[in-house]
């Protein structure tokens, strides 16, 4: 939280905010990470996979420069004969941009911080109910395609990587959540 707290306090000192801002909503699918659980039917729920539903606001601070602040949901959850397995947490992400190629194509990087991490079991004989994991944080670098150049509202389409991020679950058991996903989204 401290961290969030010192970043938005540098871009409101910086004059960042005097940029363009527009309203920001995505939806991607995240797929990677160790599995945590297999059903009967041969599905796995991995640490770092799942769907991933998104607001927040871009900041276009030049033509060829732009800030994108997030507040995400992220489910996957697999259903078997005898009960269902689920991952579910929160992301918040805050990720420069560079844009290039006429402003259309940008690269971006930032950090990633995943809370209320929480695995849920009910399957028949095995297990009945939630195992909460600690906050984790990671580096997310993205390939961004935006439909516009010039401050204005459109939509974009990227390629991610999540890095550097594990899940505690308590006492010895450390699961690695990177991952390797797809978003689009749109500017309002």
């Amino acid at each position: 939280m401290r961290y969030t707290a010192f970043i938005l306090g540098f871009l409101l000192s910086s004059g960042v905010m005097a940029g363009d801002a527009h309203f920001y909503m995505g939806v991607g699918y995240d797929l990677g990470g160790d599995k945590l659980a297999e059903a009967d039917n041969d599905e796995d729920l991995r640490a770092g996979q799942g769907l991933v539903l998104a607001v927040g606001m871009d900041y276009d601070v030049a033509s060829d420069f732009m800030l994108r602040g997030t507040l995400g949901y992220k489910l996957d959850a697999v259903e078997a004969d005898n009960g269902e397995v689920d991952l579910r947490r929160t992301q918040i992400e805050l990720l420069g941009y560079h844009f290039f190629k006429g402003g259309y194509h940008g690269l971006g990087a930032g950090m990633t911080l995943h809370r209320n991490i929480k695995f849920g079991c009910d399957v028949d004989l095995l297990c009945s109910g939630t195992t909460e994991a600690d906050d984790a944080n990671g580096l997310v670098i993205e390939y961004l395609y935006r439909t516009k150049n010039d401050g204005s509202s459109g939509a974009t389409i990227g390629v991610r990587l999540g890095a550097g991020l594990e899940y505690d679950f308590g006492g010895n058991e450390t699961v690695d959540a990177n991952y390797f996903g797809a978003n689009i989204g749109l500017s309002l």
